[in-house]
């Protein structure tokens, strides 16, 4: 989506939003806009309930999650992966990563919302138990039910490197560029 915004086949012209809810029209840095919603404005509440249940997962409170999805939903916590069905058993599968992941900073970077999908760039950051400090680029899609509860969940990310950096190995400058970007 460079240069003048176009009509979408719907007729609408396309809303762009920062991480921070401003219009990226207003940039002057020249990059291209990091969202694009068609016909209708960020809807802050989804990427309010995205945080709330990565946060609450860095609080290990997984009740704390639980409240935000639904009872059948979905989840790819590693796309390519067979993925987790229903609240039950994703909790039982939260429950034992975090003890894994300690110190847990989840953050998005940037967001875009399509319909009741909403996708997000990110990093995944957290301790491992031999006090190491494993970072990931992340992506991930969220799709919500009409009673705003998650229904669907897809993480992408890459295992390699995710066990690359788990085991203390050195990063290359090009994802070090990814891991440490701020938010648009």
């Amino acid at each position: 989506m460079r240069g003048t915004p176009t009509t979408t086949p719907s007729g609408h012209t396309p809303t762009t939003t920062s991480s921070g809810g401003r219009p990226l029209s207003a940039r002057a840095s020249g990059r291209p806009p990091a969202a694009a919603v068609y016909g209708h404005p960020m809807d802050e509440s989804k990427i309010s309930i995205v945080t709330a249940c990565l946060d609450a997962f860095g609080r290990k409170d997984i009740d704390g999650v639980m409240r935000h999805v639904a009872p059948d939903i979905t989840w790819h916590y590693h796309v390519g992966t067979r993925p987790v069905v229903g609240r039950d058993t994703m909790g039982k599968v939260l429950s034992k990563l975090v003890e894994h992941q300690l110190d847990s900073r989840w953050r998005a970077i940037r967001w875009a919302e399509v319909g009741d999908t909403l996708l997000i760039e990110g990093v995944e950051d957290y301790l491992t138990p031999e006090d190491r400090r494993a970072k990931v680029p992340y992506m991930g899609a969220y799709d919500f039910d009409a009673d705003g509860l998650i229904v669907g969940w897809r993480d992408y990310f890459d295992l390699e490197l995710l066990m690359r950096s788990e085991r203390g190995e050195p990063m290359e400058e090009w994802v070090r560029s990814l891991v440490d970007a701020e938010g648009t």
